[in-house]
Protein backbone atom coordinates (compact mmCIF):
# COMPACT_ATOMS: atom_id res chain seq x y z
CA UNK A 1 0.00 0.00 0.00
CA UNK A 2 1.46 3.31 -1.05
CA UNK A 3 1.91 5.96 1.59
CA UNK A 4 3.92 9.17 1.72
CA UNK A 5 5.32 9.94 5.15
CA UNK A 6 6.51 13.27 3.87
CA UNK A 7 3.10 14.79 3.20
CA UNK A 8 1.01 12.53 5.41
CA UNK A 9 -1.20 11.24 2.60
CA UNK A 10 -2.42 7.68 2.92
CA UNK A 11 -4.13 5.24 0.62
CA UNK A 12 -7.73 4.42 1.52
CA UNK A 13 -8.02 0.89 2.85
CA UNK A 14 -11.30 1.33 4.74
CA UNK A 15 -13.71 1.40 1.82
CA UNK A 16 -16.49 3.91 1.27
CA UNK A 17 -17.36 6.04 4.34
CA UNK A 18 -20.96 5.94 3.15
CA UNK A 19 -20.95 2.20 3.87
CA UNK A 20 -18.74 1.99 6.95
CA UNK A 21 -20.07 -0.67 9.33
CA UNK A 22 -23.43 -0.44 7.62
CA UNK A 23 -23.78 3.32 8.08
CA UNK A 24 -23.50 6.39 5.88
CA UNK A 25 -21.08 8.57 7.81
CA UNK A 26 -21.41 11.43 5.35
CA UNK A 27 -25.03 11.92 6.42
CA UNK A 28 -24.60 12.23 10.19
CA UNK A 29 -27.94 13.82 11.08
CA UNK A 30 -30.12 11.01 9.80
CA UNK A 31 -30.29 7.33 10.62
CA UNK A 32 -33.01 5.07 9.27
CA UNK A 33 -34.24 1.95 11.07
CA UNK A 34 -32.75 -0.11 8.23
CA UNK A 35 -29.38 1.60 8.62
CA UNK A 36 -29.29 0.98 12.37
CA UNK A 37 -30.36 -2.65 11.87
CA UNK A 38 -27.47 -3.21 9.46
CA UNK A 39 -25.06 -1.64 11.91
CA UNK A 40 -26.40 -3.49 14.96
CA UNK A 41 -26.20 -6.84 13.18
CA UNK A 42 -22.46 -6.65 12.50
CA UNK A 43 -20.50 -9.45 14.13
CA UNK A 44 -17.84 -6.90 15.11
CA UNK A 45 -20.10 -5.42 17.76
CA UNK A 46 -19.00 -5.93 21.38
CA UNK A 47 -20.98 -8.81 22.92
CA UNK A 48 -22.87 -9.13 19.62
CA UNK A 49 -24.66 -5.81 19.95
CA UNK A 50 -23.80 -2.10 19.99
CA UNK A 51 -22.64 -0.87 23.37
CA UNK A 52 -25.30 1.03 25.35
CA UNK A 53 -23.10 4.14 24.99
CA UNK A 54 -23.39 3.72 21.20
CA UNK A 55 -27.12 2.98 21.05
CA UNK A 56 -27.84 5.92 23.36
CA UNK A 57 -27.48 8.62 20.71
CA UNK A 58 -29.99 7.39 18.13
CA UNK A 59 -32.38 6.66 20.99
CA UNK A 60 -32.29 10.25 22.30
CA UNK A 61 -32.45 11.90 18.90
CA UNK A 62 -28.77 12.76 18.30
CA UNK A 63 -27.46 10.11 15.88
CA UNK A 64 -24.94 12.69 14.63
CA UNK A 65 -22.95 12.40 17.86
CA UNK A 66 -22.42 8.68 17.29
CA UNK A 67 -21.93 8.95 13.53
CA UNK A 68 -19.33 11.66 13.90
CA UNK A 69 -17.49 9.45 16.39
CA UNK A 70 -17.54 6.60 13.87
CA UNK A 71 -16.22 8.99 11.24
CA UNK A 72 -13.23 9.66 13.47
CA UNK A 73 -12.79 5.90 13.97
CA UNK A 74 -12.90 5.48 10.19
CA UNK A 75 -10.04 7.92 9.68
CA UNK A 76 -8.14 6.58 12.69
CA UNK A 77 -7.92 3.14 11.11
CA UNK A 78 -7.35 4.36 7.57
CA UNK A 79 -3.59 3.87 7.67
CA UNK A 80 -0.98 1.60 6.18
CA UNK A 81 0.22 0.56 9.61
CA UNK A 82 -0.53 -2.63 11.49
CA UNK A 83 -3.61 -2.39 13.70
CA UNK A 84 -2.36 -4.22 16.77
CA UNK A 85 -5.14 -5.23 19.18
CA UNK A 86 -3.51 -3.35 22.03
CA UNK A 87 -6.81 -2.65 23.78
CA UNK A 88 -6.79 -6.28 24.89
CA UNK A 89 -4.17 -5.09 27.38
CA UNK A 90 -6.08 -2.04 28.59
CA UNK A 91 -9.40 -3.83 29.00
CA UNK A 92 -7.67 -6.60 30.97
CA UNK A 93 -6.06 -3.99 33.24
CA UNK A 94 -9.41 -2.23 33.71
CA UNK A 95 -11.29 -5.48 34.29
CA UNK A 96 -13.85 -4.81 31.53
CA UNK A 97 -15.12 -8.26 30.54
CA UNK A 98 -17.23 -7.25 27.53
CA UNK A 99 -14.39 -5.20 26.07
CA UNK A 100 -11.85 -7.97 26.66
CA UNK A 101 -14.06 -10.60 25.03
CA UNK A 102 -14.73 -8.27 22.08
CA UNK A 103 -11.04 -7.67 21.38
CA UNK A 104 -10.21 -11.35 21.94
CA UNK A 105 -12.73 -12.38 19.28
CA UNK A 106 -10.83 -10.23 16.84
CA UNK A 107 -7.53 -11.71 18.00
CA UNK A 108 -8.77 -15.19 17.09
CA UNK A 109 -8.97 -14.12 13.46
CA UNK A 110 -5.39 -12.82 13.46
CA UNK A 111 -3.08 -14.16 16.17
CA UNK A 112 -2.01 -17.51 17.54
CA UNK A 113 -2.96 -18.39 21.08
CA UNK A 114 0.68 -18.09 22.11
CA UNK A 115 0.79 -14.53 20.74
CA UNK A 116 -2.17 -13.63 22.94
CA UNK A 117 -0.49 -15.29 25.94
CA UNK A 118 2.59 -13.13 25.39
CA UNK A 119 0.41 -10.04 24.95
CA UNK A 120 -1.06 -10.84 28.35
CA UNK A 121 2.43 -11.36 29.75
CA UNK A 122 3.20 -7.80 28.63
CA UNK A 123 -0.03 -6.68 30.29
CA UNK A 124 1.04 -8.34 33.54
CA UNK A 125 3.95 -5.92 33.76
CA UNK A 126 1.35 -3.28 34.65
CA UNK A 127 -1.41 -5.32 36.26
CA UNK A 128 -0.40 -8.25 38.48
CA UNK A 129 -3.64 -7.61 40.38
CA UNK A 130 -6.23 -4.93 39.49
CA UNK A 131 -8.28 -5.90 36.45
CA UNK A 132 -6.46 -9.14 35.78
CA UNK A 133 -7.55 -10.32 39.23
CA UNK A 134 -11.13 -9.76 38.12
CA UNK A 135 -10.71 -11.24 34.64
CA UNK A 136 -8.47 -14.20 35.51
CA UNK A 137 -11.32 -16.76 35.21
CA UNK A 138 -12.48 -15.13 31.95
CA UNK A 139 -8.95 -15.22 30.52
CA UNK A 140 -8.48 -18.89 31.43
CA UNK A 141 -11.86 -19.86 30.00
CA UNK A 142 -11.32 -17.85 26.82
CA UNK A 143 -7.86 -19.27 26.15
CA UNK A 144 -9.03 -22.83 26.84
CA UNK A 145 -11.50 -22.52 23.95
CA UNK A 146 -9.31 -20.29 21.76
CA UNK A 147 -9.71 -20.93 18.04
CA UNK A 148 -6.41 -20.67 16.18
CA UNK A 149 -6.54 -18.71 12.90
CA UNK A 150 -5.47 -20.58 9.79
CA UNK A 151 -3.17 -19.04 8.87
CA UNK A 152 -2.39 -16.23 11.32
CA UNK A 153 -2.08 -12.72 9.94
CA UNK A 154 1.35 -11.72 8.71
CA UNK A 155 3.29 -9.21 10.76
CA UNK A 156 4.91 -6.24 9.00
CA UNK A 157 8.24 -7.11 7.44
CA UNK A 158 10.12 -5.07 10.03
CA UNK A 159 8.47 -6.88 12.98
CA UNK A 160 10.40 -9.89 14.28
CA UNK A 161 10.28 -12.22 17.27
CA UNK A 162 13.76 -11.94 18.76
CA UNK A 163 13.88 -12.45 22.54
CA UNK A 164 17.67 -12.36 22.51
CA UNK A 165 17.51 -8.65 21.63
CA UNK A 166 16.42 -7.90 25.22
CA UNK A 167 19.13 -9.97 26.90
CA UNK A 168 21.59 -7.95 28.97
CA UNK A 169 23.41 -10.98 30.32
CA UNK A 170 22.29 -10.56 33.93
CA UNK A 171 22.62 -13.46 36.35
CA UNK A 172 19.06 -13.78 37.64
CA UNK A 173 20.03 -16.60 40.02
CA UNK A 174 21.60 -13.86 42.20
CA UNK A 175 19.41 -11.04 43.58
CA UNK A 176 22.18 -8.44 43.86
CA UNK A 177 22.95 -6.16 40.92
CA UNK A 178 26.69 -5.94 40.38
CA UNK A 179 28.36 -2.82 39.03
CA UNK A 180 29.05 -4.69 35.79
CA UNK A 181 25.40 -5.66 35.47
CA UNK A 182 24.26 -2.11 36.03
CA UNK A 183 26.66 -1.01 33.30
CA UNK A 184 25.24 -3.70 31.00
CA UNK A 185 21.70 -2.38 31.52
CA UNK A 186 22.72 1.22 30.91
CA UNK A 187 24.69 0.28 27.79
CA UNK A 188 21.70 -1.68 26.46
CA UNK A 189 19.55 1.43 26.66
CA UNK A 190 22.21 3.66 25.14
CA UNK A 191 22.58 1.28 22.23
CA UNK A 192 18.85 0.69 21.65
CA UNK A 193 17.19 3.97 22.66
CA UNK A 194 20.06 6.46 22.71
CA UNK A 195 19.73 7.38 26.38
CA UNK A 196 19.40 5.87 29.84
CA UNK A 197 15.81 6.27 31.15
CA UNK A 198 15.16 7.92 34.49
CA UNK A 199 13.80 4.73 36.06
CA UNK A 200 17.09 2.97 35.35
CA UNK A 201 19.14 5.78 36.89
CA UNK A 202 16.90 6.01 39.96
CA UNK A 203 16.59 2.29 40.66
CA UNK A 204 20.22 1.65 39.78
CA UNK A 205 21.31 4.13 42.43
CA UNK A 206 18.75 3.55 45.17
CA UNK A 207 17.10 0.13 44.62
CA UNK A 208 19.38 -1.94 42.39
CA UNK A 209 17.74 -5.24 43.32
CA UNK A 210 14.37 -3.88 42.18
CA UNK A 211 15.93 -2.83 38.86
CA UNK A 212 17.34 -6.32 38.38
CA UNK A 213 14.01 -7.93 39.23
CA UNK A 214 12.27 -5.58 36.76
CA UNK A 215 14.71 -6.50 34.01
CA UNK A 216 14.02 -10.15 34.80
CA UNK A 217 10.38 -9.52 33.94
CA UNK A 218 10.94 -7.12 31.04
CA UNK A 219 13.51 -9.29 29.26
CA UNK A 220 11.36 -12.42 29.28
CA UNK A 221 7.96 -11.29 27.98
CA UNK A 222 8.81 -12.12 24.36
CA UNK A 223 9.31 -15.87 23.92
CA UNK A 224 8.21 -17.38 20.61
CA UNK A 225 5.24 -15.48 19.21
CA UNK A 226 5.12 -11.75 20.04
CA UNK A 227 7.34 -9.56 17.85
CA UNK A 228 9.66 -7.23 19.72
CA UNK A 229 8.00 -4.30 17.97
CA UNK A 230 4.54 -5.44 19.08
CA UNK A 231 5.83 -5.50 22.65
CA UNK A 232 7.10 -1.93 22.27
CA UNK A 233 3.76 -0.94 20.71
CA UNK A 234 1.88 -2.27 23.75
CA UNK A 235 4.18 -0.49 26.20
CA UNK A 236 3.79 2.80 24.34
CA UNK A 237 0.03 2.39 23.91
CA UNK A 238 -0.46 1.99 27.66
CA UNK A 239 1.63 5.05 28.51
CA UNK A 240 -0.45 7.09 26.06
CA UNK A 241 -3.67 5.87 27.65
CA UNK A 242 -2.55 6.93 31.10
CA UNK A 243 -1.07 10.22 29.78
CA UNK A 244 2.38 9.49 31.19
CA UNK A 245 4.72 11.88 29.39
CA UNK A 246 7.97 10.28 30.57
CA UNK A 247 6.74 6.81 29.65
CA UNK A 248 5.64 8.02 26.23
CA UNK A 249 9.10 9.39 25.50
CA UNK A 250 10.88 6.32 26.85
CA UNK A 251 8.83 3.98 24.68
CA UNK A 252 8.90 6.07 21.52
CA UNK A 253 12.67 5.83 21.82
CA UNK A 254 12.41 2.08 22.47
CA UNK A 255 10.03 1.57 19.54
CA UNK A 256 12.36 3.45 17.22
CA UNK A 257 15.38 1.56 18.53
CA UNK A 258 13.67 -1.78 17.96
CA UNK A 259 12.92 -0.91 14.35
CA UNK A 260 9.36 0.38 14.25
CA UNK A 261 8.74 2.89 11.50
CA UNK A 262 7.69 6.47 12.13
CA UNK A 263 4.24 5.74 10.66
CA UNK A 264 3.79 2.77 12.99
CA UNK A 265 4.76 4.83 16.03
CA UNK A 266 2.45 7.69 15.06
CA UNK A 267 -0.39 5.25 14.53
CA UNK A 268 0.18 3.84 18.02
CA UNK A 269 0.20 7.33 19.52
CA UNK A 270 -2.97 8.25 17.64
CA UNK A 271 -4.75 4.98 18.36
CA UNK A 272 -4.12 5.30 22.06
CA UNK A 273 -5.10 8.94 22.45
CA UNK A 274 -8.20 9.10 20.24
CA UNK A 275 -10.42 6.93 22.39
CA UNK A 276 -9.62 8.25 25.85
CA UNK A 277 -7.23 11.17 25.71
CA UNK A 278 -8.66 13.58 23.16
CA UNK A 279 -7.09 16.92 22.31
CA UNK A 280 -5.18 17.16 25.58
CA UNK A 281 -3.46 13.86 24.89
CA UNK A 282 -2.32 15.04 21.47
CA UNK A 283 -0.93 18.21 23.01
CA UNK A 284 0.94 16.15 25.60
CA UNK A 285 2.35 13.92 22.85
CA UNK A 286 3.46 16.92 20.81
CA UNK A 287 5.17 18.50 23.81
CA UNK A 288 6.80 15.21 24.84
CA UNK A 289 7.95 13.61 21.59
CA UNK A 290 7.20 16.18 18.89
CA UNK A 291 10.91 16.88 18.56
CA UNK A 292 11.70 13.19 18.08
CA UNK A 293 9.01 12.77 15.43
CA UNK A 294 10.01 15.89 13.49
CA UNK A 295 13.67 14.87 13.44
CA UNK A 296 12.91 11.22 12.54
Amino acid sequence: MATSEGNGTQANRMGDPREFRGMNLLDPDEISPEEWSRHAALDKQPSGRPLPSYALWPNIGRPDVYKRWLNQVYHLHNSESVGLSAYLQYYAIMGWEDGFRYILRGCQTRYSRQTVVEMLAATYLHSPTMGMYILAPVIEESLASYSEPEPPSQWPENWKVDPAAFDTGLDFTRPDLTDDERTRIEEWYREVTGEVPGHVRFLGEYRPQVLKAWRGRFETVVKTALPNQAFAYMLLHYEVLRLNADGIRDYVLLARGLGMTKVQVIDCLTYGSTVFGGAGAYTLIDRTVGDLLREW
